[in-house]
């Protein structure tokens, strides 16, 4: 079980959580924090993760945070 605590607009938490593989969705204005980091070397290089082959999308891809969430049709907001 992985739990989200659910924010609203201003990333405020909200006091609510839900399981992230469980059936409940998130509700109009409810937001869950997502952080993804870039390391990049002194040549300019970039450190990218790969996806596992056994995940349902975008298997053996590389920096794909989003994936499920995407396809699932969750929507965005950059704050």
């Amino acid at each position: 079980m992985e739990l989200w605590d659910i924010y609203d607009i201003n990333k405020e938490k909200t006091g609510r959580t839900i399981d992230r593989y469980g059936n409940e969705k998130l509700k109009e204005g409810e937001y869950h924090l997502v952080v993804q980091s870039t390391i990049i070397n002194d040549d300019g290089k970039l450190l990218l993760g790969k996806r596992a082959e056994f995940k349902k999308i975008f298997h053996l891809c590389g920096n794909v945070l989003v994936a499920q969430q995407l396809r699932e049709k969750h929507q965005y907001k950059q704050f």
